[in-house]
């Protein structure tokens, strides 16, 4: 008897933790029927996957990790769906990827709405934003606007979305709200050729006063984007304005270091030690000699011991290796990728000439530049030497993308593909990459010269050359 009651508690519990488990299963099907397409791209975090299609034109995707989070799937050549995953749920989103709502069933469908049109609320106001005006001041109005709707759609739905969809959305839609303030200069000068002091709004400083710190957002997007980007960006212009030299080329490492110490002494918490990590990490990938950020690496690791992870340890050991690995006069990581033709090149093939790296993307504006106003001069210089080559390592999520850019610039030399630019891309993780475009001079020994060469366009890259040329 005691014997068939525990068998019966053991199926009980093994059909409970079956049910559970099932109940807990976070799940979105992506219909697309009847749209006859090759491959639907989605990209989680870092994660990037091309799916198939299947049979039945029904996607099905398991997720696991930390919630919530924000899925892109998209469709080559079509639109895009952002699809806000909790815990648990199990959504079907039935879509043709065009411009109309797409249609939402399931569990957590009504956080689905809610966030599409926030969401769409907010891109749609900022492409609406087509002239800057002449003060930063207009272009903080016109983000006042833009935000100004997207409060309102959160709050006509409060009573049909979970309360953590609610909480959550609430802190994305004020942090984004506070980074685009905080980012009003960029985007100013982007756009403007002023000086710049003159990118600075009336009261902007201020802006610091409104920055609350909260560890229990490390997980929300728009919280890391404005606490790990957009205020130490404040910090780093409010460094150069009181400089009294704005427009002066300050060095790199003096504007690293009152960065770092402004996030040490303002912030707190674990938001504190993240983003110290990743200004760090972002000074290793810039300098040419890891041993001047050694010092710093020490004391932060001595400092923040309590507030980081053997994760967050390792992602900077790793930097930091990779940064030794790539200094001057070591051999370069090996690798395979496809050209043009389809064909496997590796770095071997280029030995015994000297190789002028550019890591780009046809998204990426500057590279692009660089490729229109540099580049032709110096394939110019050295059309006639035979010991150079121009090698182009493209980072789009697609072949056809870098293939039309090469077209449409002309971008003379040898081409090759590593796939998207992301944290998963063995290139981008071999070469150290934290922002392009990148470039790095091998000499004709095999060995790096120079691991973050001048661009095209900088009068010292023809000089530098030159130095590999008669090096060896």
């Amino acid at each position: 008897m005691i014997i068939k009651r525990m068998a019966a508690m053991l199926a009980l519990l093994v059909i409970t933790c079956a049910a559970f488990s099932q109940a807990k299963k976070t799940t979105i099907t992506v219909d697309i029927t009847p749209l006859k397409v090759d491959t639907l791209v989605m990209v989680d975090g870092s994660k990037v996957t091309f799916a198939k299609t299947p049979v039945n034109g029904k996607y099905i995707f398991n997720y696991t990790g930390e919630f919530p989070k924000r899925i892109n799937l998209s469709i080559p050549k079509k639109s895009r769906v952002i699809v806000y995953l909790e815990k648990g749920d199990n959504i079907t989103v039935k879509s043709r990827f065009d411009k109309k709502m797409p249609v939402f069933t399931g569990k957590g469908s009504a956080n689905e709405i809610a966030f599409y049109k926030i969401y769409n609320s907010l891109s749609g106001s900022f492409r609406s934003i087509k002239e800057i005006q002449n003060k930063p001041e207009g272009l903080g109005v016109q983000f006042d606007t833009m935000f100004s709707k997207a409060f309102p759609i959160l709050e006509a739905y409060k009573k049909t979305v979970t309360p953590g969809f609610y909480k959550d959305q609430y802190a994305s839609i004020s942090y984004q709200y506070l980074g685009f303030k905080l980012d009003v200069p960029f985007w100013f000068k982007r756009y403007n050729k002023k000086s710049l002091a003159e990118t600075v709004p009336a009261n902007y400083w201020d802006l610091e006063k409104e920055v609350k710190f909260d560890d229990k957002l490390l997980n929300n997007e728009e919280y890391q984007s404005t606490m790990f980007a957009s205020l130490p960006g404040f910090y780093e212009l409010k460094y150069k304005i009181n400089s009294g030299k704005p427009d002066s080329i300050l060095t790199p490492e003096e504007v690293f270091m009152y960065k770092y110490r402004q996030i040490e002494k303002n912030y707190t918490g674990k938001t504190r030690a993240q983003a110290l990590k990743n200004e760090i990490i972002g000074r290793l990938q810039a300098v040419k000699d890891a041993s001047t950020v050694k010092p710093l690496y020490d004391e932060y690791l001595k400092t923040y011991s309590a507030q980081i992870t053997p994760a967050d340890v390792k992602s900077v050991e790793d930097v930091y290796n990779s940064t030794i690995r790539l200094a001057a006069g070591q051999t370069p990581p090996p690798f395979t990728l496809k050209n043009v033709d389809d064909k496997d090149v590796t770095l071997k093939d280029f030995y015994g000439k000297v190789i002028y790296m550019d890591f780009w993307a046809s998204w990426c504006s500057p590279c692009r530049a660089q490729m229109k106003m540099g580049a032709p001069k110096l394939h110019k210089k050295y059309a006639d030497n035979k010991d150079i080559v121009f090698l182009y390592i493209n980072m789009d999520e697609r072949m056809e993308l870098a293939k039309k850019a090469i077209a449409e610039d002309h971008i003379e030399g040898a081409h090759l593909f590593s796939g998207g630019f992301n944290r998963d891309n063995a290139i981008v993780k071999a070469f150290n990459i934290g922002g392009i475009p990148r470039y790095v001079i091998i000499g004709k020994d095999g060995k790096i010269f120079d691991n973050d060469a001048p661009r095209p366009t900088d009068d010292a890259t023809p000089a530098k050359i030159d130095m590999a040329l008669k090096a060896n």
